[in-house]
C-alpha cells in the first residue's frame, strides 16, 4: 500500500491544526481540541511511518525437541542444582515401573543432594538405576 499521500495529508493537517491552536491563543475552548487533534494526526503520521519500515512476520511456534535422557545428562552438568532434577527423574522412573515412589524421606541424598560430594551422588544414582533395572 502506498501510504505516502496519506502521510502527507496527516502531516499537513497536523501543521494547519497546530497553527490554528496557536492562533486561538488563550481561548482554551477552541485551542485544546485543535491541539489534541493535531497531536492525533502527528501520532497517526508516526505510526504509518514506522509501519512502513517494520516487517511484521509471524514465525510459527514450534516446541523444542528434547529427549528426557538429554535433559538428564544436562542435569549432571548443572552441578548441585541439577541434582534435584535427577532425583525427580529417578522418582518418576520408579513410579512408572512400580506404581509408587521407592525414594523415601529417610534417604539423605534426596533431601540434601546439594551437600553430597559428586562421586557419592553419582554412586547413589548408579545404585538406584541398578535396583530399578533389576526390578523390571
Amino acid at each position: 500500500m502506498n501510504d505516502g499521500p496519506l502521510r502527507a495529508l496527516l502531516l499537513g493537517t497536523a501543521l494547519v491544526l497546530a497553527a490554528a491552536a496557536v492562533y486561538a491563543g488563550a481561548n482554551s475552548a477552541s485551542a485544546v481540541p485543535l491541539a489534541t487533534t493535531a497531536a492525533l494526526c502527528v501520532a497517526a503520521f508516526a505510526a504509518l511511518s514506522i509501519a512502513g519500515a517494520t516487517r511484521f512476520v509471524r514465525q510459527p511456534f514450534t516446541l523444542p525437541v528434547a529427549d528426557p535422557l538429554v535433559a538428564l545428562r544436562s542435569a549432571f552438568r548443572e552441578g548441585a542444582l541439577g541434582r534435584q532434577r535427577i532425583i525427580v527423574a529417578l522418582a518418576e522412573l520408579e513410579r512408572q515401573a512400580h506404581g509408587r515412589a521407592a525414594i523415601t524421606a529417610d534417604n539423605a541424598a534426596q533431601f540434601r543432594a546439594e551437600e553430597q560430594p559428586p562421586a557419592a551422588f553419582r554412586r547413589w544414582v548408579g545404585e538406584r538405576l541398578d535396583e530399578l533395572e533389576a526390578s523390571t
